[in-house]
């Protein structure tokens, strides 16, 4: 197998999309998890990084991209701290909100959260929401 032909698979539309959006190269996690040692959003995530990574790679978006774990990232540096590749993992996570809404029309429709949820969502994650809407 041409291993150029498995990296052009892997790599797909989206995947394409998010890298160009975060400017991160989503092949160099090898989903080693160390992101989210200190992750002060962790505990909040229904996947772990890698698992989210996993999902768009083999081309899962919808899934990755309705779920709570793009919305609970905090956008700090933590996990390019911790990650031994130096992916940061928080501009995949913005990539993925700012693809979420452009695929809704840039509308957060907050009635899909609970109001527990949206007490949990920090004003870091609305000002890079914000930052979208200025560019």
């Amino acid at each position: 197998m041409n291993h150029q032909t498995s990296f052009d698979t892997i790599r797909n539309e989206f995947v394409r999309a998010v890298e160009r959006v975060s400017g991160q190269d989503m092949l160099a996690c090898y989903e080693c998890e160390e992101c989210v040692a200190g992750c002060p959003a962790g505990f909040t995530t229904e996947y772990l990084p890698g698992e989210l990574i996993y999902l768009l790679f083999t081309g899962a978006v919808d899934e990755a991209l309705d779920n709570s774990t793009i919305w609970f990232c905090t956008t700090c540096p933590t996990c390019v701290a911790q990650c031994p590749k130096g992916v940061d993992l928080s501009r995949i996570m913005a990539a993925l909100r700012q693809l979420a809404l452009d695929d809704k029309d840039d509308y957060i429709d907050y009635n899909l959260f609970s109001p527990e949820e949206l007490a949990e969502f920090t004003q870091e994650i609305l000002r890079e929401e914000l930052r979208h809407y200025l560019r």
